[in-house]
């Protein structure tokens, strides 16, 4: 795993807490819940296609 990528996964998750906190004051905790579990989801998917091109 080459430091870059690394780096790339630190900033998408900061960027999605952030972006989880904006939205967890708009719209509460149940919403909240269900929008970080669909980032998980589609970042995971994303790293695992990456991995394989790799």
């Amino acid at each position: 795993m080459n430091k870059g990528l690394v780096v790339y996964q630190v900033l998408v998750i900061l960027i999605a807490v952030v972006a989880a906190g904006f939205f967890f004051i708009n719209h509460g905790y149940v919403q909240t819940i269900v929008y970080l579990v669909l980032v998980a989801l589609l970042l995971s998917y994303v790293l695992n296609e990456r991995s394989k091109k790799a």
